[in-house]
């Protein structure tokens, strides 16, 4: 099987909350093609900047009406939705909730995207990422919360789990859409 994930994906690191609101992320652990991070988010309204990479938000704690006022969306997020942020899009974020906003963030490069999708014989310029809120997809979130278990336990790659799953998600064209 040809390599999909490459040391030049993620030479830019940045992840897009400040280090306060991470409780743990697998940057700087040494591996490569994608990175993890388990985040609170604070009770204020937030912005989050434009990064150069996907970021695919897993909801881990109880449901929240969830607000972005740059593109004017509202959802409910459920316990296990996502929300599908396609790379270089800022965005600035007001959440309903009673309790703590616990999330988990999966940074994608756009590289692997295409070159998941040509192993998959799919045409890497025919899939675009949809900025998607609320959306459910009960793999996705098992093999998020599979990669987020490796990230408690230090085992982060170790298994084989993280090498496969954007193969799943864009074969499936969970939040892509094919032009």
């Amino acid at each position: 099987m040809e390599a999909l994930f490459f040391k030049d994906d993620f030479s830019e690191r940045t992840l897009d909350v400040p280090p306060e609101h991470i409780v743990q992320s697998s940057s700087g652990m040494g591996w490569n093609g994608l990175d993890i991070a388990e985040v609170v988010h604070p009770h204020d309204d937030f912005a989050l900047p434009a990064i150069p990479r996907h970021v695919l938000v897993i909801n881990l704690g109880p449901p929240a009406k969830i607000q972005e006022h740059l593109v004017g969306r509202q959802a409910h997020l459920k316990t296990g939705n996502l929300v599908i942020l396609p790379a270089g899009a800022p965005t600035n974020w007001h959440l309903e909730r009673e309790e703590e906003v616990r999330h988990l963030h999966l940074y994608l490069s756009p590289k692997l995207i295409q070159r998941v999708a040509a192993s998959a014989d799919i045409n890497p310029d025919s899939v675009e990422l949809i900025d998607t809120l609320g959306a459910f997809d009960p793999q996705i979130e098992s093999i998020a919360l599979s990669l987020l278990s490796e990230l408690r336990s230090d085992g982060l790659g170790e298994s084989s789990m993280w090498n496969h799953w954007p193969i799943y998600w864009v074969s499936t064209s969970s939040g892509i859409t094919l032009r």
